[in-house]
């Protein structure tokens, strides 16, 4: 329920009184998008033996413990920062992103151009 109201005798009460109705469920996509999945595609098809395996999965187990820790501390964090130290953060991951991106761009006219 995106937009729930609660009847009581004859007014409607909405339930979420704050404005923002957005339901974002990014984690899980991130996490376990097409990205991971072609990333342990791609390391078992290097992998030549049983100890390329195992270290292909002892390097998925780190990489979810750290992404655990992650999701666990971030609603703390969130509520450290506040309302502008959230929206300071998110910028400054944006303008990352940016960058990351145009570098592949960068990259990828470079090797176009040779």
């Amino acid at each position: 329920m995106v937009n729930s109201h609660r009847h009581e005798g004859d007014t409607a009460v909405t339930a979420n009184t704050s404005g923002d109705i957005a339901f974002a469920p990014m984690a899980m996509p991130l996490v376990s998008g097409p990205g991971a999945i072609g990333v342990v595609i791609g390391l078992s098809s290097k992998a030549s033996g049983w100890p390329d395996y195992f270290g292909s999965l002892v390097g998925i187990a780190l990489v979810g413990g750290v992404l655990y820790l992650c999701l666990m501390l971030g609603e703390p964090l969130l509520k450290r920062l506040g309302r502008a130290g959230t929206r300071a953060l998110n910028q400054i991951l944006g303008f990352l992103i940016l960058a990351i991106a145009l570098q592949f761009m960068v990259d990828g006219l470079r090797e176009l151009l040779r």
